[in-house]
Formats: C-alpha cells, structure tokens, sequence
C-alpha cells in the first residue's frame, strides 16, 4: 500500500485492510520505516488546535486500523502490510494497480 507524499490520517490504513480482507486475506502486521511510524505516531486528531494524538500505543506497541506495526530499517519508505492466508499484495511505488501474489 503506497501512502503517498503526505500521511495527514489514516484513511488508506483502514481502506488497504478492508481491500485485503476482501480479496481473501487477513493483515498480521504493517510494516514501515521507523520514521514513517513516528510521523503517524505525531498525526492529531483535529488539524488545528489539538495537541491529541489520532492513534495511542498499547500495551504490545503501535496498532493502526486493529493492525500491529512493525518497524524496519530495511524497507523503503511507503507502507506495506503482510497478510496471514490468502494471497500476499504487492504495490509499487508510483504504480496504480496491486499485484496479487498466491501465498505457497
């Protein structure tokens, strides 16, 4: 899932779950670079005049749309999430479709 340029909320978070589960498959995690994680760690609930955070963490870390994150220096920049059954989905940088890849 590419979260493009700006992450102002969690929209494409909760669309990429809802996308994956309807093609058959369940996220068990969402996995990012550890400052893409802070900057949705930093994200407000109100875009003005509010210092409360639009996601908390919890007692096991970071969850966004029920989803656990995990944190990489060895991926790059966008998001992508791992399902646990199904098929794996693969989005490129810049690429409009998704690529569906059957899990062995």
């Amino acid at each position: 899932m590419d979260t493009g340029s700006s992450l102002t909320n969690l929209d494409k978070f909760v669309s990429g779950r809802y996308a994956a589960e309807a093609h058959g498959s369940k996220l068990t995690h969402w996995l990012m670079k550890p400052a893409t994680a802070e900057t949705l760690s930093l994200l407000k609930k109100l875009t003005t005049g509010s210092n409360e955070s639009l996601i908390s963490f919890v007692e096991d870390g970071l969850r966004i749309a029920g989803v656990p994150v995990i944190t990489s220096t060895h991926v790059d920049a966008n998001t992508f999430a791992s399902p646990t059954t199904g098929s794996g989905f693969v989005r490129s940088p810049g690429c409009r479709g998704v690529t569906r890849i059957p899990l062995a």
